[in-house]
């Protein structure tokens, strides 16, 4: 079920905000956005005629991957390495 606050601010984002034109190709790049609004968006740039494209970040997976990477970071590295 789409919320039509969503709807209502995606329409007035692509006609008034960005005024998409058919043909255009957009890029969508949001983070931490509910779902249902980036359908919405999507559906509003798709009206205008226009070439949604969409990239989702989520701050949740960035913070756990970036824990790896500080840990990986950590680990001592070899002192030699034998080829032997």
């Amino acid at each position: 079920m789409s919320d039509s606050r969503y709807d209502s601010l995606a329409r007035v984002l692509t006609t008034h905000s960005t005024k998409l034109k058919a043909g255009e190709r957009v890029l969508i790049d949001v983070a931490d956005t509910p779902e249902e609004f980036v359908i919405a968006l999507i559906r509003a740039a798709r009206a205008a005629k226009a070439e949604p494209h969409v990239v989702m970040h989520s701050g949740r997976i960035s913070r756990e991957l970036a824990l790896v990477l500080l840990v990986l970071r950590l680990k001592p590295w070899p002192r030699s390495i034998s080829l032997a």
